[in-house]
């Protein structure tokens, strides 16, 4: 049997990914199986299999894409010198990103993902992990502005951080799941609101 290139394995795994993702935005995660993969992607079970055990580690590689994207944007931002423009930009990527369908779609799923995972108690901690990860980039870039003296210095960079991950994931909800359109002022009003108060007034 001729073996596949290891660039093949990477086309078939891209439309493993792809798939699931637009089977998962259809259906939603709960309601979604194997089957469906198998069906919408035209690659056998054993074939998805080969690469993911589980619909579990399907969408877990489908939420690594999402942050590997974050990651990049953020050390995209080092070309930047000031943090409050770092952290405007980072704000606006996501916020903008929102009138995606697409982004639209895997925000829907992702929720409830993020939902059904917590109750289970082998692997609530993924979901803490996954947090640990987009705050700790936050932080390098508030710590940065502290360092400039642009930010408080007295600023809890950990409050800051959670505080405003969760109200990026709250608008983020509002907007794909409960069709709140976010407009270009309410973005803005957002950007200011956070910066503005950790600016250091000296």
């Amino acid at each position: 049997m001729p073996k596949i290139s290891e660039e093949k394995k990477e086309e078939r795994k891209k439309i493993i990914l792809n798939s699931a993702a637009e089977v998962f935005g259809m259906k939603g995660y709960s309601d979604s199986s194997i089957d469906d993969i198998v069906k919408h992607s035209g690659i056998s079970k054993g074939g998805i299999y080969t690469y993911f055990s589980t619909k579990e580690a399907i969408f877990l590689e489908i939420a690594e894409q999402r942050f590997e994207a974050r990651s990049h944007l953020i050390k995209d931002l080092e070309q930047i010198e000031s943090a409050v423009e770092r952290i405007e930009t980072y704000i606006r990527w996501l916020l903008e990103t929102l009138e995606d369908p697409e982004v639209i779609s895997r925000s829907r799923f992702s929720f409830e993902f993020w939902t059904v995972i917590s109750r289970n108690q082998d692997k609530g901690h993924l979901a803490k992990e996954r947090y640990e990860k987009f705050a700790s980039d936050l932080e390098a870039v508030i710590l940065y502005g502290i360092a400039r003296k642009e930010f408080r210095g007295e600023l809890e960079v950990k409050s800051a951080v959670l505080l405003l991950l969760s109200a990026m994931d709250g608008i983020g909800f509002m907007s794909t799941v409960m069709g709140k359109e976010v407009s270009v002022t309410d973005i803005s009003e957002f950007v200011n609101m956070f910066t503005n108060h950790w600016r250091d007034k000296a």
